[in-house]
């Protein structure tokens, strides 16, 4: 449980969202399983907010 919590404690978040809109387009183009990470990432995001607030 603590690795869950550090995942979602990292400071990544805002760096990966200034990098978002410039790599985009090329990563997308690239390699399309960044999209499936991003879905899993956000689904584990959601799996520990439900642990959490349970």
């Amino acid at each position: 449980m603590s690795e869950r919590f550090d995942d979602h404690s990292l400071p990544a978040d805002p760096a990966r969202d200034d990098v978002s809109p410039s790599d985009t387009p090329v990563t997308n183009r690239k390699s399309p399983i960044l999209l499936l990470v991003t879905i899993v990432l956000l689904v584990a995001v959601i799996i520990v907010v439900f642990v959490t607030l349970g």
